[in-house]
């Protein structure tokens, strides 16, 4: 997928000027330039032959002055939409491929967050393309700034659903390794034996390992609880930030007739900056509270060598 870096103006003229170069109209007059320039090396100097490789130079260098320097604003044009193709291409692929993931996780609700998610952008994003497209039309070319404002507001948005949307099932995903029904019968036993050792007054060492044993367990099943409601609290950012998409929608087409200027400048552009900036913030506090430890893996090991 392109990157950020792909955008600045010194790569995009970077491209058109390879982009140029390579041009059949300057690369064949080029190469006639120099199997003339080659004939008259070996065989002597000839009218032919030296108009051959005059013209084919001055066709060949013409051609690349045109495109590059007269045609080089539009050739540019062209390759920033071509290049946010490539990302919108890229990203409606790693949603599908997220929703088909969901759906062979067997979580009705994953595959629905992500479908919805990507329904709401496709939504928003295909009404400003055509506000864009009429206001340049009426315009010019510097026309839409504030529609084009939002449209990367929109994106930032739907790539922030779709990562949280990820990192929700690599945690669903990683939960399904763990046998967690079986760790609290398992429990539940220990804990019953301990009470019954306890009362006999007996067999301290026995007393002991269940006490560990117990232990072990209880902090793996309050991992597995929280990594369960962490899933459930990316899901709500996921629904909060398609909410959002959606009140955008809605306010564009509502505010249709009164120009670019207030879908930027109104309530549409802070609602998508504060949706993206609440999803960050949980998403990073779920991170810091997921990072594993020492005592979190011995927890999370010491049962399945115990049992």
């Amino acid at each position: 997928m392109p990157g950020p870096e792909d955008f600045t103006r010194k790569a995009i003229y970077r491209a058109v000027l390879k982009d140029t170069v390579q041009h059949p109209l300057t690369i064949l007059p080029a190469a006639a330039s120099a199997l003339g320039g080659l004939y008259m090396v070996l065989f002597g100097l000839g009218l032919p032959a030296l108009a051959v490789a005059f013209g084919g130079a001055l066709a060949g260098t013409g051609a690349w002055v045109y495109n590059y320097f007269i045609r080089g604003e539009a050739l540019a044009e062209r390759r920033v939409a071509k290049l946010r193709e490539q990302r919108e291409q890229y990203r409606h692929e790693q949603v599908a491929t997220l929703e088909a993931e969901w759906s062979k996780a067997g979580l009705a609700e994953g595959v629905q967050q992500a479908r919805e998610l990507r329904e709401a952008y496709l939504k928003l994003s295909g009404f400003l393309e055509g506000r864009l497209t009429a206001a340049r039309k009426s315009s010019g070319s510097d026309a839409g700034l504030g529609v084009q404002r939002l449209m990367v507001l929109a994106e930032d948005t739907y790539r922030e659903g779709a990562g949280i949307l990820r990192g929700a099932l690599d945690t669903y995903l990683a939960l399904q390794q763990i046998d967690h029904e079986k760790l609290r019968i398992e429990l539940d036993a220990w804990r019953s034996e301990l009470e019954t050792v306890r009362g006999a007054g007996a067999e301290p060492a026995r007393a002991e390992a269940l006490e560990t044993r117990i232990t072990s367990h209880e902090r793996r099943l309050e991992l597995f609880d929280e990594r369960v409601q962490s899933i459930d609290r990316l899901f709500a950012e996921s629904e909060a930030l398609e909410s959002a998409l959606e009140s955008t929608y809605l306010e564009a087409v509502d505010l249709e007739g009164a120009g670019s200027t207030l879908l930027a400048g109104g309530g549409s552009a802070s609602a998508l900056e504060r949706a993206v900036e609440a999803a960050r913030r949980v998403e990073d506090r779920l991170r810091a509270q997921e990072q594993p430890n020492k005592e979190d893996d011995i927890y999370l090991t010491a049962g399945d060598r115990q049992s």
